[in-house]
């Protein structure tokens, strides 16, 4: 695991960006690369405006001598005198209006990158498919073992009737979640979103190998040894994915505030008729 991965463990959290870049193997997002960057640069320019709005509470300045220090008199003498393309201007002015338009755009950033987070891990999840398969073939003596741990919950898991059905099908959700997303990756944004979405119907597995580790570890016997080595490779995965339905949900919803938010800044939206 290189360091960007153990820093995503450790904090948690990245910007949308570069857990963008992260999951760069499984989704493709050039086709919505600028709007991501777009909505990296809306939080600045939001924070931006915050930090001088409450500087500029504090200036005690009178309108004059602000007109004279911008220069916005001798610019009123030239338009009234010249005619200038004001086009550019225009349009500068009304993105800048429309940034305060997106409520909570921190929060669906947050969201976002939540999201993509969690992607992530089912990636690497998918990448110890091998590994995952395995530990559904231990072997008796270790699942003997293993089915009388102190951990309620591992107990439970290791004794269900479903316990490789549910681990084949861990396996199946994440090879069916990499094919669809090859098929939405070049799509617009509503379509990259369907990928949070058919995550959601991933539930994984509960945590139980950093708990088979420490078992094994235990009984200090070379008998388990493979079992043991197999644990140690999958017990920093975060399988339970059913924990983070919610997060993915909300990741999905933040696609399309931002799709939304952008259709207004480029008018994007149909025009209604009047009846």
């Amino acid at each position: 695991m290189d360091a960007i991965e153990k820093e995503i463990r450790i904090n948690g959290k990245k910007s949308a960006r570069d857990i963008k870049e992260e999951i760069k193997d499984l989704i493709n997002f050039e086709s919505s690369e600028k709007v991501f960057s777009m909505f990296d640069n809306l939080k600045d320019l939001q924070k931006t405006h915050m930090e001088h709005d409450d500087s500029t509470r504090n200036l005690r300045v009178t309108i004059s001598e602000i007109a004279k220090s911008t220069g916005f008199f001798a610019t009123s003498k030239c338009l009234r005198e010249k005619t200038f393309d004001t086009e550019q201007l225009t349009m500068k002015i009304r993105l800048v209006n429309s940034i305060f338009d997106l409520e909570n755009s921190e929060k669906l950033s947050d969201h976002l990158g939540n999201g993509m987070r969690i992607l992530n891990e089912m990636i690497e999840t998918l990448e110890k498919k091998n590994d995952i398969l395995k530990s559904a073939d231990y072997g008796q003596k270790v699942d003997n073992i293993i089915s009388k741990s102190p951990i309620q919950h591992v107990k439970s898991f290791w004794n269900s009737d479903s316990r490789n059905a549910e681990i084949k099908k861990l396996v199946k959700d994440l090879e069916s979640l990499e094919s669809s997303a090859n098929e939405y990756r070049k799509g617009d944004l509503m379509t990259i979103r369907k990928i949070f979405d058919n995550a959601v119907e991933v539930d994984g597995l509960p945590d139980v190998y950093p708990y088979i580790y420490d078992i094994l570890m235990k009984k200090k016997n070379t008998e388990y040894g493979d079992a043991l080595e197999n644990s140690k490779r999958l017990m920093d995965l975060d399988l339970d994915f059913s924990n983070h339905k919610g997060e993915l949900s909300a990741a999905s919803l933040s696609l399309e505030k931002i799709k939304e938010y952008f259709d207004e800044i480029f008018e994007l939206n149909p025009i209604k008729k009047d009846p």
